[in-house]
């Protein structure tokens, strides 16, 4: 990614934070009083001297109605916006962070598709931070979330993790001056600890640790943040392997080699905080300066940071400080674990055993529904499962929180049906209903049924079971026609009629429930991927009925609207593949292979997408058959997409194609008895069908099966 174009790397986002803008622009901060604390108030003012617009203000929303900003704050590279959570009626806190130049107008007003992939990059390089868990001397990740810019609507990324009341290191150490020895050795050997937790679930280096980086959670006991893959770090706070590869990143070296960057560039700076915070200042000018100059740059690559200027400290904590400095990484220790065992002698030397301090974890249902929505938010919705579980597992301990059960089902419901898994995302929104219906009839919980019941009905139609997916669908909708303020969910409602009738062959019922549901959601503001969900349904159903034309102008209507929505990576795929299978129709070969080809990829990036892929490859199946010499990649495509059908209830249909495909290849190859098979069994599937739905596999497989007999 990075060779390709370093614009859509998240190393270059990094680097523009990292200086300042080179003609900042003045912006009014014009929302700085509404900041209740001066610490609020002086981030805004930073951010807007360096030509930065603040979306969101003290109080606003912020990307879901249950979240609000309570505080704002601004470091070298980053923002953070500290976030009130009311959810499920339990009042919980987060520092949400991004970067500052997320919020730069060159971000921005990049491309959607571009943007959106840097924004799930940054999102995804915390994967392993979500993964690390619950640790006594790590800052937990709660939530990976695009919050939508209220103006520009477009994605910026933030990882939610704990709020931490008593602030950073930086902040701890203005206040209190430096701590004594004893304190400085803790906190080296938690630092130790916290990270050697983070080696041990996948991260290969932290590589920016500092003050900034580095909570308060009480006196004597603090948590590593901020762990993000492929971090530069921060000028004053770099090992000399980390400056050889900032100056390089500018296209300069400092010496003619490299050096390795891994976990022993975290012990150098390791060892910098622990002689900060004993001294109450920055050790060493060199460190800085190292990314100011070149010059400077070759002295600390090739010397180091030269002598320790503090007498207080014992020789023995000196010793293992000057060996943890060593300019080469092959010169300090061999792993982070035996620093952390020198550090811990030497603080049994001065003081007493030191004691591994307890720190109690969050094992709350909101906790683990939160791990399970940020696994969704990141596209690795079966990753969601367990946390989703977990929670229902702890509220349904809980008397009174039955509403709070149904969320957490419908949200295993998802789960389920992104996975394919029909039978147990039915069986999770019969659970949902079946609490609802236990529980006393407020207002909300009517609604709540209703759009069950439109899960279900989803849920029906996917699985091939249309009538009962027709009578879920009815019921709910027959709720919202009756409710003054539900026009959206009556339009989805009716979007999903409308594709159970065309399964159905109702083609004319089909296509004015499509148009009802598409004028539904003109009225409602911001449904415009609906009304590209819409607009693919009709393009669908017009290329079934050969109205090409119509057919073409509604999906390509259906991609503009997406073009301009972000966070639509999944619904752009799929109007690519729908655009690839009407160009199958229209007898557009190449113009079909090279956009299923496209959707076939962005998709295979989506976790979820299983049917869609499979969808993709059957259609490529088909082109491939008749091209020549491609026999072997159609089959390839054929039986991979088959596979996945099979797995699927309610794909029979899709089954049946792929097969009648595969007679097809086999028999132009000549190979007869695998032609017979692979026809009988589509023919065999066919049968649960109406005739007017399978007529033209009927046709394919018949012939073949003559042809074979006549031969």
């Amino acid at each position: 990614m990075e060779r390709e174009d370093p614009k859509t790397t998240i190393t270059r986002w990094r680097m523009v934070a990292l200086s300042e803008p080179k003609t900042p622009a003045w912006v009014e901060p014009s929302k700085v009083g509404e900041w209740p604390d001066e610490e609020s108030q002086m981030a805004a003012t930073r951010l807007s001297r360096m030509g930065i617009e603040i979306p969101w203000g003290y109080g606003r929303e912020f990307g879901e109605k249950d979240f609000k900003v309570i505080g704002l704050r601004a470091g070298g590279i980053g923002v953070v916006f500290f976030v009130e959570s009311t959810r499920f009626g339990a009042r919980r806190l987060y520092a949400a962070k991004t970067l500052n130049s997320f919020l730069e107008p060159d971000y921005l007003g990049l491309p959607v598709r571009e943007q959106e992939k840097i924004s799930k990059a940054f999102l995804e390089e915390a994967l392993p931070w979500l993964e690390m868990g619950q640790n006594p001397h790590i800052v937990p990740v709660h939530l990976l979330q695009n919050i939508i810019h209220p103006r520009l609507k477009r994605n910026v990324p933030f990882v939610f993790s704990e709020f931490m009341s008593r602030g950073c290191l930086c902040d701890y150490l203005k206040n209190k001056g430096r701590l004594d020895l004893k304190e400085s050795l803790a906190l080296g050997i938690q630092l130790c600890d916290g990270l050697l937790h983070a080696y041990e679930h996948g991260l290969k280096a932290h590589l920016d640790l500092k003050p900034d980086n580095i909570m308060v959670f009480r006196d004597e006991v603090f948590k590593v943040t901020d762990f993000s893959a492929n971090v530069i770090g921060t000028p004053g706070y770099m090992a000399p392997e980390q400056v050889i590869a900032w100056w390089r990143k500018q296209g300069k070296w400092v010496v003619p080699y490299e050096l390795p960057i891994d976990q022993r560039a975290d012990q150098f700076s390791v060892g910098l905080v622990v002689l900060e915070s004993s001294l109450g200042r920055q050790p060493f000018s060199i460190c800085r300066d190292a990314c100011m100059s070149l010059e400077r740059a070759r002295e600390y690559v090739e010397k180091g940071v030269g002598e320790i200027a503090d007498d207080s400290l014992p020789k023995k904590v000196k010793n293992i400080l000057v060996r943890a400095f060593s300019p080469k990484p092959k010169g300090r220790f061999s792993e982070l674990s035996a620093l952390r065992k020198e550090l811990v002698g030497a603080y049994e030397t001065k003081f007493r055993c030191y004691e591994v301090l307890e720190v109690e974890g969050d094992d709350s249902a909101n906790r683990w529904f939160d791990r399970g929505m940020a696994y969704c938010n990141i596209g690795r919705a079966a990753f969601a499962e367990e946390p989703f579980r977990q929670a229902l597992k702890r509220w349904r301990s809980i008397a009174g929180t039955e509403s709070v059960q149904v969320v957490c089902l419908i949200a295993l419901g998802n789960v389920y049906g992104m996975t394919s898994r029909f039978d147990e995302a039915e069986a999770a929104c019969k659970q949902a209903l079946g609490l609802l219906r236990t529980s006393h009839g407020e207002e909300f919980e009517e609604a709540q049924e209703a759009r069950l019941r439109t899960q279900l009905g989803q849920i029906y139609k996917d699985t091939g079971c249309f009538d009962e997916a027709e009578a879920a669908l009815r019921e709910a909708l027959r709720y919202y026609m009756e409710s003054p303020g539900e026009t959206y969910h009556q339009a989805i409602c009716i979007k999903e009629l409308g594709s159970v009738y065309r399964h159905r062959a109702g083609s004319d019922e089909a296509e004015a429930a499509y148009k009802q549901a598409l004028k539904l959601f003109k009225k409602v503001p911001g449904a415009e991927e609906e009304q590209a969900a819409c607009l693919m349904e009709l393009g669908n159903l017009y290329r079934l009925l050969v109205r090409f034309d119509e057919a073409e102008n509604a999906l390509s209507n259906a991609l503009n609207l997406l073009s301009g929505i972000a966070g639509t990576e999944r619904a752009k795929a799929i109007c690519r593949g729908n655009l690839g299978a009407l160009y199958i129709a229209m007898d557009r070969p190449d113009k079909a292979e090279a956009i299923l080809r496209e959707a076939l990829i962005l998709l295979c990036e989506i976790s979820g997408t299983e049917l869609q892929q499979a969808t993709c490859r059957a259609n490529l199946g088909t082109i491939y058959i008749n091209t020549g010499n491609r026999s072997c990649e159609a089959e390839t495509m054929l039986k991979g997409a088959l596979e996945v059908f099979r797995g699927i209830s309610g794909r029979e249909l899709d089954q049946a194609r792929s097969l009648a495909n595969l007679a097809v290849l086999h028999y132009r190859q000549g190979n007869s008895s695998q032609a017979h098979k692979f026809a009988l069994e589509a023919l065999k599937l066919c049968e649960a069908f109406p005739a007017e739905a399978t007529a033209q596999i009927g046709f394919i497989c018949q012939e073949i099966l003559e042809e074979i007999g006549e031969s």
